[in-house]
């Protein structure tokens, strides 16, 4: 019995590191990838393995957002005064370009750690509307495109052998150049941002 014991607490992780090694293969012999992230921002992405440690990959993250609020007030202090509409309107769209030489490393049997750069592309745009109860409507905006160059590292851990889980961070530094119409000024400058942590899904082709 005690024999046998053994042989299952033998068994049971040789059979989990095989079974990783193979998903491994599998995934190894995949050539394409699709990913998608959900966690902090929507982003679709593109990855073409070159070789078995190097792949490179077209990244697009996007967000868009559009929003109309009205307000009623009435005068009460004010015999039979009319009720006032307010109306506030918004519309955000952001759209980032990345192009990415990554670098994977295997490490054990249990995940990939990846590390690349590469150039971006950045377009943000804000549309905002406003009309008071005196109907009368003023409107701002504005509009920036930046281009620069991102870090990027992560691990990649396989699920099955076509379906695996990542999660990445991204450093990036840019040019932005901004145009702002409400008070009428520019930004021309540099700036860095830090990307939360990004978690998503891969699936292998």
């Amino acid at each position: 019995m005690k024999i046998g014991i053994a042989m299952l607490l033998i068994l049971i992780p040789s059979s989990f590191i095989f079974c990783q090694e193979d998903l491994y293969e599998a995934k190894n012999s995949a050539k394409n990838c699709f990913q998608l992230f959900l966690v902090n921002e929507i982003s679709i992405a593109y990855k073409r393995s070159i070789s078995d440690r190097s792949a490179i990959r077209l990244q697009v993250d996007f967000n868009s957002r559009a929003a109309e609020e009205k307000r009623y007030s009435e005068y009460l202090s004010v015999p039979n005064s009319s009720i006032r509409e307010t109306t506030n309107f918004s519309n955000y769209q952001n759209y980032s370009f990345f192009l990415d030489y990554l670098i994977q490393h295997k490490y054990s049997n249990n995940f990939l750690f990846l590390y690349g750069i590469g150039p971006l592309f950045k377009h943000e745009y804000f549309h905002g509307k406003n009309k008071d109860m005196y109907n009368k409507i003023s409107e701002r905006y504005f509009t920036n495109w930046s281009a620069g160059i991102c870090l990027v590292t992560g691990i990649d851990v396989p699920v099955y052998s076509f379906f695996s889980l990542n999660a990445e961070y991204r450093l990036q530094v840019f040019h932005i150049c901004e145009r702002i119409n409400y008070n009428f000024s520019k930004l021309d400058g540099w700036k860095y941002e830090i990307d939360g942590i990004r978690i998503g899904l891969s699936f292998h082709f």
